[in-house]
């Protein structure tokens, strides 16, 4: 499956949400996380700092229904 940039996901290993930020070569994706929906339901769409993320395959992402 691909991704585009605006795309929320879950970290599979993490099971984290996330908000994909680039579209990488070979299959890889840069996200910023996404807070919990269950902590704070206003910022639940809101990416954190650009800090908070990192770099994941293409493999190690669920996308969001």
């Amino acid at each position: 499956m691909a991704f585009q940039v605006g795309d929320t996901v879950i970290i599979k290993d993490l099971g984290r949400r996330a908000l994909v930020t680039a579209v990488l070569p070979e299959s890889h994706y840069q996200v910023e996380y996404l807070p919990d929906p269950a902590e704070d339901p206003v910022e639940r769409d809101s990416p954190m700092p650009a800090d908070e993320g990192g770099v994941y395959l293409v493999d190690d992402l669920v996308p969001v229904t």
